[in-house]
């Protein structure tokens, strides 16, 4: 994607570069690119300890995040050395997506 019309909240992208939260759900990595600046926005999993209560036959929670990594174009994912990926991770909560967000539209002046 290219870079878009200033809308006041975020100097470079905004919610309509990426994808809602709920997408992330279905396991699939979103891709994108703004000003000089490759993303990658993709959800994991982890498995948690079972309570002590668990039962017999009980599976471990999940605990959902969310990843981002980011590069200089104009490379792809793959073609891109991985000492220049920056890589984060936050929690899979509507709050933190909106921090995703930000912090994603500041990192954009790291590639330009």
């Amino acid at each position: 994607m290219s870079e878009i019309e200033n809308t006041g909240k975020y100097r470079h992208l905004s919610e309509d570069c990426i994808m809602p939260l709920n997408f992330y759900n279905y396991k699939q990595a979103f891709l994108g690119s703004c000003s000089g600046m490759r993303y990658r926005i993709n959800m994991g999993e982890r498995e948690l300890p079972l309570p002590e209560d668990a039962k017999e036959g009980d599976k471990p929670p999940k605990e959902k995040f969310l990843t981002v990594e980011t590069w200089p174009e104009p490379y792809s994912y793959t073609a891109t050395d991985k000492e220049k990926i920056t890589f984060r991770k936050y929690p899979f909560t509507q709050e933190d997506y909106e921090q995703l967000l930000a912090d994603l539209d500041a990192a954009v002046d790291d590639y330009k």
